[in-house]
């Protein structure tokens, strides 16, 4: 774009930041950082101070000195796709989310009036995509990235790396006669007893950096699906052990409630109804072709649900049936509100409506709220949704007039 008063000004947006000539191109210089990847720049031609950019990632940049400097320009305006959401247990006004495809522009915001006023809040994140958030017993933030477990420590966010795995499979016992020649070697390196002791001891790594898909809590106890495994920590996320009892595969989610936990991946899942001790895999719906989301109410029922719906389980995953009078597809999101006793559903990639299952009668309840919704979560006495690509939106209260009077 040039400068519509001054043609040996030139702005030249790129995936690298701006760029600016001022003496025709003779020489350039990025006025802002390489992160920033622009779409379009628009000078105004009654005011060439006054610079905008079209941006990949943080929306619209604004500048009033003639691009020498920027400022985020997005009030009233959105594209962040938000993946994951968390209420602080002990203040429900405050609120947080993770963000994806943003960089250093996104992961992890915060609010602490409901919604309302937003703050990013990703210092140390490295500009990961945040996939996942939990809160610990002792009110510790987590953030699941792409690159591992991070934990909020005062104003910043520092990887969680005291991470300890199961020992690999012990190799197949050798059989037949040995030589005197293998029978020296053997003496001379260690015993078979000292090297069937390594292969079971546990292992601590000093680099953990799988994908971290969901957070799940039972009781005092966090759990994690990852790409590399599935793991929990009774010490609010500081420290991640890997569960034992299955063979290294990926989990894309976990679900918790007491000592009832979930964990899956697309095809499969595995339940366990003391709390991590021991696990049984379960078989899931049949007419299920892939499962997306997933939760545990406080009775124990399992829900899980995909393209095909929405389908309940009353007996510990033994049978699956759907919901009377509930008839959707593609769901998003299931999430079990343990203060309301209802489940929370969102579904479809355009569809606006939001569900409640009340329980135990399983009573529908629906809003149409006017947006596509990713996910619906309670707040006091409304709900607030994440959208595909609109950011977060908020369900209207209905406020009496007695209230309305004592303000």
């Amino acid at each position: 774009m040039q400068d519509p008063t001054n043609r040996n000004i030139v702005f030249a947006g790129t995936t690298e930041g701006l760029w600016r000539t001022v003496d025709s191109g003779a020489t350039w210089q990025r006025t802002t950082g390489p992160e920033v990847i622009i779409n379009d720049v628009f000078v105004d031609p009654t005011n060439s101070n006054r610079v905008m950019l079209a941006t990949d990632r943080g929306g619209v940049l604004a500048s009033n000195d003639g691009g020498n400097s920027f400022v985020q320009s997005n009030n009233g305006f959105s594209a962040r796709q938000i993946t994951s959401y968390l209420a602080d247990a002990s203040n429900p006004s405050s609120l947080y989310v993770g963000v994806v495809n943003d960089k250093a522009l996104g992961g992890v915001f915060a609010s602490t009036n409901g919604g309302l006023n937003w703050s990013q809040t990703s210092s140390g994140l490295n500009g990961h995509d945040v996939f996942s958030l939990a809160q610990g017993p002792d009110g510790a933030l987590l953030a699941g990235t792409r690159h591992g477990i991070y934990r909020l420590q005062g104003a910043t966010w520092s990887r969680v790396d005291n991470v300890t795995l199961n020992p690999p499979p012990a190799p197949p016992a050798k059989t037949g006669k040995k030589t005197a020649h293998a029978g020296a070697s053997t003496a001379a390196h260690k015993s078979p007893e000292a090297v069937a002791r390594k292969s079971t001891a546990s292992q601590s790594v000093h680099s953990f950096e799988p994908a971290i898909n969901a957070f799940a809590r039972g009781g005092d106890t966090l759990y994690t699906a990852t790409s590399s495994g599935l793991f929990e920590s009774a010490t609010s996320g500081q420290s991640w052990k890997e569960v034992p009892g299955f063979e290294p595969r990926s989990w894309n989610f976990v679900a918790a409630r007491k000592s009832i936990v979930l964990a899956a991946n697309l095809n499969s899942a595995v339940l366990s109804l003391d709390g991590g001790q021991q696990w049984t895999s379960i078989k899931l719906p049949e007419t299920l072709d892939q499962l997306s989301a997933m939760a545990v109410d406080d009775a124990g029922g399992l829900w899980v649900g995909g393209r095909q719906g929405i389908f309940v389980s009353d007996d510990k995953g033994g049978s699956w049936h759907t919901v009377k009078d509930l008839f959707l597809r593609d769901v998003n999101s299931i999430f079990y509100d343990d203060v309301s006793q209802r489940v929370l559903i969102a579904a479809g990639s355009k569809n606006t409506i939001a569900f409640a299952v009340h329980l135990p009668d399983r009573k529908i309840q629906y809003w149409n709220t006017g947006w596509n919704l990713r996910l619906v979560r309670p707040m006091g006495d409304h709900l607030v949704g994440t959208t595909w690509f609109d950011g977060v939106v908020i369900q209207p209260r209905m406020v009496d007039s007695k209230e309305m009077a004592r303000h």
